[in-house]
């Protein structure tokens, strides 16, 4: 059973149990749980449409056979301020993505091991910033 609610939602008690959608505003009060994140989307490196990383999406997974050197992120755009987006690699090469806007360094270059990754978060249309650890990452100019 599933109760869809529509307009301003307030609890005295809190809710309990799974939540599914889009969650438009602010939330306050304790989250426990984890937080799934979307599916990856893959980037197989083959062509030139699988090697531009949208700026969009939350969960990028590199799965090229071979090292993908020439992978590339664009600067965010104004509709994706205070995004965060998820690279990580799928196989066991040393992938490089070139990422515009990248405060510290543009060039991500991946040693050769599956779940190398890094998280960007978006600052402006302009400036993507590294938040939190660089997996297996070595950031250069």
């Amino acid at each position: 059973m599933s109760t869809t609610f529509s307009g301003p939602v307030n609890s005295d008690n809190g809710f309990v149990g799974n939540v599914t959608g889009d969650v438009t505003g602010n939330v306050t009060g304790n989250v426990t749980g984890g937080q799934i994140l979307p599916t990856a989307t893959a980037y197989s490196g083959a062509d030139a449409g699988t090697k531009a990383i949208s700026p969009a999406i939350f969960n990028a997974s590199l799965t090229k056979a071979t090292a993908g050197t020439d992978y590339t992120l664009a600067a965010p755009g104004a509709g994706n301020v205070g995004h965060v987006i998820h690279i990580t690699s799928a196989t066991n090469q040393a992938h490089v993505v070139t990422v515009t806007g990248l405060v510290g360094g543009t060039t991500m270059t991946f040693g050769a091991a599956v779940g190398n990754g890094f998280d960007l978060l978006a600052v402006s249309a302009t400036v993507w910033r590294a938040c939190g650890a660089l997996v297996g990452i070595t950031q250069t100019a």
